[in-house]
C-alpha cells in the first residue's frame, strides 16, 4: 500500500504544478464553445420545457418584404452585450430596422457568422428587433450550430441537437439536422411564423442551444 502511494505521488506533483491544469482542445482553435461566457440560468429548476409547433402556411400576397442579413462579421465574440455593435452587423434592405434590445447569447465567429442561444438546455438566447412597420409574417432561414473537429488528420463534425426558435413568445420551430456526410454541410432550415396581432417589435428565442442565423426575411 505505501509503495503504490509513492508511485502516484510524482503524478500528483506533476499535475499539481501545472499552472492551468490540464486541458484539452481541438486543433482548429476556437471552433468549439465550453458553454456560456456568464454564469445565467433562466430556469434554476432544470432543463427548459418547450412548446413545439410546426410551419406557419404564410399568405405573404400584398405584404411589402424586407429582408435582414448578417454582415462586417470578422471576429468571433460570446455573448455580445454592445447594442450599436450588433447593429453594425445587420443589413436590412428595406431600412425598417429602428433598434435592437435584450441581446442575450449573441454571438459571431470570424467566418462571418452570427449566432444566438448557449451551449446548455437550461437557457434560451434571444434578442428583440425593432421595425418602422408592424410586421406580420416571418420567415427565418437558420441552421443548427456546428463545427469541425480535425483530430488525428480525421475530420468529425459536431452539432446543436433539438434547437428550435419562437417568435414573440409563440410556439418553438424546430431546426432540420440533415448532415451532408460527405460534405460535412448542414442543411438550412426556413422557418414560418405568423404574427395574429401584427408587431413592431419581434423577440426571437432560442432554445435547447444554439442556432445559425443565415437570413431573416419580414413581411409588413
Amino acid at each position: 500500500m505505501k509503495k503504490s502511494k509513492l508511485l502516484l505521488l510524482p503524478i500528483v506533483l506533476l499535475l499539481s504544478s501545472c499552472k492551468g491544469g490540464v486541458e484539452i482542445g481541438f486543433s482548429n482553435g476556437d471552433n468549439h464553445s465550453a458553454g456560456p461566457d456568464r454564469s445565467v440560468s433562466s430556469n434554476d429548476n432544470g432543463p427548459i420545457t418547450y412548446s413545439y409547433m410546426s410551419n406557419a402556411t404564410l399568405d405573404n400576397s400584398g405584404l411589402t418584404k424586407t429582408t435582414l442579413t448578417f454582415t462586417n462579421i470578422s471576429s468571433s465574440e460570446s455573448d455580445i452585450q454592445d447594442k450599436d455593435k450588433i447593429m453594425g452587423y445587420l443589413s436590412d434592405t428595406g431600412n425598417q430596422l429602428t433598434g435592437i434590445d435584450n441581446p442575450h447569447y449573441v454571438s459571431t465567429k470570424d467566418s462571418g457568422l452570427l449566432f444566438i442561444g448557449a451551449d446548455s438546455a437550461y437557457i434560451d438566447g434571444m434578442i428583440t428587433l425593432y421595425f418602422a412597420s408592424n410586421i406580420k409574417n416571418i420567415e427565418i432561414t437558420a441552421k443548427p450550430y456546428y463545427y469541425i473537429s480535425t483530430t488525428f488528420n480525421e475530420e468529425e463534425l459536431y452539432l446543436d441537437h433539438e434547437v428550435a426558435i419562437s417568435v414573440n413568445n409563440g410556439g418553438y420551430i424546430k431546426l432540420n439536422e440533415q448532415v451532408n456526410e460527405e460534405t460535412k454541410e448542414v442543411a438550412s432550415t426556413v422557418l414560418s411564423y405568423h404574427l395574429d396581432e401584427p408587431a413592431g417589435a419581434i423577440t426571437i428565442k432560442v432554445g435547447k442551444r444554439r442556432a445559425i442565423f443565415e437570413k431573416i426575411d419580414l413581411y409588413y
